[in-house]
């Protein structure tokens, strides 16, 4: 009995000091309340997230508050169920210098019932990326092209946005649009059909042209106050574009069976002050053409291979630009080799030819000198070349950059020419121009999500630039930017990292473009979003971590 009466007392003990708050089943502790959190849109590019919380068992709500993990945002009334929310930017801009900017939130609710009990909802995953303005249409329609050039901005002029769209009879056309969608101009007569994979040249301020450059098919002048095409060549397998300051432009052509030639083209229509100049048949560009117009050249770079050695010769060729001829220094009537070197192969036995770059006057090359490492890997190894002194090596060679792990494939030139980006499918690192020397903030590459690889670039105003990455699908399967990287400059590292979409086609994507003004505007699937400054972003930002 003592045994039992002493169990007893412990129970009617612990009873006793249980939460004062019951319910009316005998005294037995009432159920915390229940709460429940939801967001519209989970991954949000805007100024607010909103949502709403559901409330039950209370018999009157006094309080709701919001959290970002345990830190509390705000406060809310509980008027119904559900009541509505909205989180605005300035709720965020603490976590941003440990989150970053697009910030990954983990949002909860937290309930007090007037009765003193309380509950905290499940955490709910949201991204938010604070813009300035987003543009969409009444319709739902796609409010820019797929890939657009950002144009005007310049003291207060409208923007537009030009780029290839599709007919309402099934074709295409470049066409040029406001920030609501409304068609301004478009090609009245195409000399081809455009494409996902058109290249619209930067403006000629002096004549008022750009060059509409489409891959395999051709290139065309289009005057943008008439929107009228000027100077054409078509029918061609055209592989690559170089376009001067005054809207020159020289064109590779490489037909199987023919002879490659590159062609000049002046952007008025039937002005006959071009020329062309034929190549062998074997002959492969490996940079674009650059046209310097003050300085009367134009310089292409021939990569010539051996399949049986597996050596390749990079040879620079400067051209007259008013009669084509060969000006640069000739040894048994070929220009003088700037590089030799075994290059590697991809899993097709294939060779890999690196991207080489040429300055703006033609006078240096740099170039992605390609070899594998012990284990059979490849690495990569940035060198720059004088063009006017034979080899690259001694007084000629102006630098070399360390060696990277991994496939580093193409060089792009930014910030005035005073920066380069040295890119690769995963990994992009940031080189200074004058010496070769890193630049990324503690010498880490800017990388992709996940398995995700880069599909697009875009240098910026000044030492801005943007990665765009989206995902590898395999061989021949196009992939559209799902993930876009900015970077304010080299030495501070990754400035912000948006994602939206899958990536299966463009308005599963983004896309970027900057107008004359330095602002960035995006595509986000159908509508048009116009980001804050970047010096906005890195003032909430603070400065990114080193890695």
């Amino acid at each position: 009995m003592a045994r039992s009466a002493c169990v007893f007392v412990v129970a009617v003990a612990l009873l006793s000091s249980c939460d004062p708050e019951t319910g009316t089943d005998g005294g037995l502790p009432a159920n915390p309340p229940q709460v429940f959190l939801t967001v519209v849109d989970a991954n949000v590019i805007g100024d607010a997230v909103h949502g709403n919380v559901n409330v039950s068992g209370c018999k009157k709500v006094a309080g709701i508050e919001l959290l970002q993990q345990n830190t509390r945002l705000r406060t809310i009334d509980y008027v119904q169920s559900p009541t509505e929310f909205t989180l605005e930017a300035g709720f965020f801009a603490p976590f941003y210098s440990q989150l970053g900017i697009a910030t990954s939130l983990t949002l909860k609710a937290k309930v007090v019932c007037d009765d003193g009990r309380t509950n905290t909802s499940q955490p709910v995953g949201v991204t938010f990326f604070p813009i300035a303005q987003r543009f969409s249409t009444a319709s739902g329609t796609q409010v820019v092209p797929d890939n657009f050039i950002a144009e005007g901005g310049l003291g207060g002029s409208a923007n537009t946005f030009i780029g290839c769209g599709r007919t309402e009879i099934g074709g295409t056309a470049i066409v040029r649009v406001g920030k609501d969608g409304t068609e301004i101009n478009r090609v009245a007569q195409m000399p081809f059909d455009c494409s996902l994979s058109t290249v619209i040249s930067e403006l000629s301020t002096v004549n008022n042209y750009r060059w509409i450059f489409e891959p395999g098919v051709g290139a065309f002048a289009l005057h943008m106050g008439t929107f009228v095409p000027g100077n054409r060549i078509k029918n061609t397998r055209a592989l690559r574009i170089g376009v001067g300051k005054n809207g020159t432009a020289v064109v590779w052509i490489n037909e199987p069976g023919t002879a490659n030639r590159i062609v000049k083209l002046l952007p008025p229509l039937n002005d006959n002050n071009g020329w062309e100049h034929r190549f062998m048949t074997d002959i492969i560009m490996n940079a674009d053409p650059v046209v310097d117009e003050v300085g009367g050249a134009i310089w292409v770079s021939r990569w010539e291979f051996d399949m049986g050695t597996r050596l390749a010769s990079i040879v620079p060729y400067k051209h007259d630009l008013t009669t084509s001829a060969v000006l640069n220094g000739v040894v048994n009537g070929i220009p003088a080799v700037l590089l030799a070197q075994q290059y590697p192969r991809n899993e097709l036995s294939e060779p890999i030819i690196p991207e080489g770059l040429f300055s703006p006057n033609g006078e240096l090359f740099s170039l992605p000198v390609l070899s594998y490492d012990p284990d059979g890997q490849i690495r990569t190894t940035v060198v720059s070349c004088s063009t006017t002194g034979g080899l690259c090596e001694g007084s000629a060679r102006r630098w070399t950059s360390p060696t990277f792990f991994g496939l580093l494939r193409l060089i792009v030139p930014f910030s005035n020419n005073n920066i380069y980006a040295v890119v690769g499918p995963y990994q992009v690192y940031f080189l200074t121009a004058q010496l070769g020397t890193i630049m990324n903030l503690g010498e880490v590459p800017i990388t992709p999500t996940g398995s995700l690889q880069v599909v697009g670039l875009q240098p910026g105003a000044g030492s801005d630039f943007y990665v765009l990455a989206g995902p590898a699908f395999g061989a021949g399967a196009a992939s559209y930017p799902t993930e876009i990287i900015a970077v304010d400059s080299p030495q501070t590292g990754e400035l912000w990292r948006l994602d939206y979409g899958t990536g299966e086609s463009p308005l599963n994507g983004m896309n970027i473009g900057i107008d004359g003004n330095a602002q960035v505007w995006l595509r986000v699937g159908t509508d048009l979003v116009k980001p804050k400054p970047n010096s906005e972003y890195r003032s909430d930002r603070g400065p990114t971590p080193v890695p």
